[in-house]
């Protein structure tokens, strides 16, 4: 099995684990403290990087509720980042530029 599908087999283990979705971008962030601000109606994802950086992210409502799903020692929280995605193709499948 190549490295790539090792990786996507595992994080659809993952996301079965966590009963969500497979089409997100997995980030691990589980050696961070962290918590929740909620600001009204919106529910931010607090990741303390260092004692004197953090990063907020906006989570993701579904049914009106922020989205996560907690799972024994885990939990996974679906938030807003805007990211670089970097796509992985098959070579041998490339068609011809335009």
């Amino acid at each position: 099995m190549s490295i790539v599908e090792t990786y996507f087999n595992s994080k659809q283990k993952l996301m079965e684990y966590f009963e969500i979705d497979n089409d997100y971008y997995v980030y691990n962030a589980v050696n961070y403290k962290w918590n929740i601000r909620k600001n009204n109606e919106v529910s931010f994802l607090v990741l303390y990087k260092t004692n004197e950086m953090k990063e907020e992210y906006v989570v993701v409502k579904r049914n009106n509720l922020p989205h996560f799903q907690e799972k024994d020692e885990f939990s996974l929280y679906v938030a807003i980042d805007c990211i670089k995605v970097a796509f992985i193709v098959k070579n041998s499948n490339r068609l011809a530029d335009i």
